[in-house]
């Protein structure tokens, strides 16, 4: 599967069937001007269609929301470290 704008595709063969790159493949991807959900894979000089998946777009506000709360995370962890290495030197 690859994603392009959050925009989910699987590639295909020339038969339709899912075509499985692994995790990882280093592909070109081409992505029509005009129809920018028609999507192309190319790999070893071969060209491989692509099946939009619908549905599968994140929720900004989630994706926002979770953002804040990893930072909320990191600087909790952050501050505690901070307080550690204080307590450290105070005691050396």
């Amino acid at each position: 599967m690859i994603s392009i704008n959050n925009e989910y595709y699987v590639p295909i063969d020339e038969n339709g069937n899912d075509y499985v790159f692994y995790k990882g493949t280093k592909v070109e991807v081409w992505q029509d001007v005009f129809d920018p959900k028609l999507v192309r894979i190319s790999k070893n000089n071969k060209i491989y269609g692509t099946r939009h998946i619908e549905g599968h777009r994140k929720d900004p506000v989630k994706r926002e929301q979770k953002r804040i709360d990893d930072q909320k995370m990191l600087d909790q962890v952050l501050k505690e470290r901070d307080e550690r290495l204080k307590a450290r030197a105070k005691r050396s």
